[in-house]
């Protein structure tokens, strides 16, 4: 009789779940005394030992207008990732380019003191090697510039 009650309750309760939003947990042991736990209801031979309601949110529909506003905030977002990180080039860009001059004075004041003092030749290799590394320098700040430019252009396109 217990049987009989649990079985008409779980189909109750089966039907009214195909008229809900609601989902069930069923906790039941089979014929071997294996504990289970289901989203689907156990067979007829089962000993049920639970059935718990899973409250499933409503999907909500999205109209075309917010669907619309999401993928301009989506753009904005990225517009604003982009230039962010352009302006981040820009910045090095920048501090190479100021260390490329502050290199290239160096060298000048080398060349200059390689004028008047009797170690001509190592001021000189100091200079040549001070300017290389500004030149190195500088080709780093153009190849971060032409990024940067990429960065901006593919930000602008996105307006």
């Amino acid at each position: 009789m217990k049987k009989i009650i649990t079985v008409l309750a779980l189909l109750m309760i089966m039907t009214a779940g195909a008229f809900s939003a609601e989902r069930y947990n069923y906790t039941w042991k089979d014929a071997d005394g294996v504990l289970n736990i289901t989203d689907y209801p156990p067979p007829e031979d089962a000993e049920i030992i639970d059935v718990s309601v899973i409250h499933m949110p409503e999907k909500k529909e999205i109209t075309p207008a917010e669907q619309q506003q999401k993928a301009l905030q989506r753009q904005d977002a990225t517009q604003n990732r982009l230039q962010a990180q352009a302006a981040s080039l820009r910045n090095e860009e920048a501090a190479l380019r100021q260390k490329a001059v502050d290199l290239t004075e160096e060298a000048q004041e080398l060349r200059r003191l390689s004028k008047k003092q009797r170690y001509k030749s190592r001021y000189r290799l100091r200079a040549s090697n001070k300017e290389r590394e500004a030149e190195e320098l500088i080709n780093r700040a153009d190849a971060l510039a032409g990024k940067a430019e990429a960065l901006e252009r593919q930000a602008s396109r996105l307006k």
